[in-house]
């Protein structure tokens, strides 16, 4: 369980904002709050089938387009889901056909966001440890297991082992 090692990243997706922090022998080493979360994916989503498809597609909408489709990377096979929303042309009712990869590519900047962020916060934390001392890896909650693939791409950029943790089981230091 990476919680319960010595020093590891905490990573918690929330509604408007990915908490990053830094832990080492339970003391918090690095903090951030990047100003990115669903609603920054879920806009992403809209905007994204407003200039391709031409439809604008409400909130609920969106959100189950990103818990159903949403991921980190492209995933294999494509999977596909008809979204219902009024076309900009004529204010008409109309569905739209929305792929994984479609999808995937409306994310591109707020998961690079979170990415980055990481990264950072990663070498951060790595050079404020102790000597001997190693990163014991990723921890991930809020909203991030509704994300696919988003532990594998953070263990890809960053060669960490990545867990999701519930937060109502958890232990959170500090």
């Amino acid at each position: 369980m990476i919680a319960a090692a010595s020093s590891y990243v905490s990573v918690r997706l929330g509604r408007t904002c990915t908490d990053i922090a830094g832990f080492s022998s339970g003391v918090a080493v690095y903090q951030h709050a990047l100003p990115v979360g669903a609603v920054a994916m879920d806009s992403a989503i809209m905007v994204f089938v407003k200039q391709h498809h031409g439809v604008a597609i409400g909130e609920e909408t969106t959100i189950r387009v990103r818990v159903t489709l949403g991921a980190a990377y492209p995933p294999r096979p494509e999977r596909s889901m008809e979204a219902r929303g009024r076309s900009i042309q004529t204010g008409v009712p109309t569905t739209v056909l929305l792929g994984s990869g479609e999808v995937c590519a409306a994310l591109l900047e707020p998961i690079g966001a979170i990415t980055a962020a990481v990264i950072t916060a990663v070498r951060q934390v790595q050079g404020a440890l102790e000597q001997g001392v190693t990163l014991g890896g990723l921890t991930l909650t809020g909203d991030a297991p509704l994300l696919a693939d988003l532990d594998v791409m953070l263990h890809d950029k960053t060669g960490l082992p990545v867990e999701f943790v519930d937060p109502n089981s958890a232990r959170t230091p500090g």
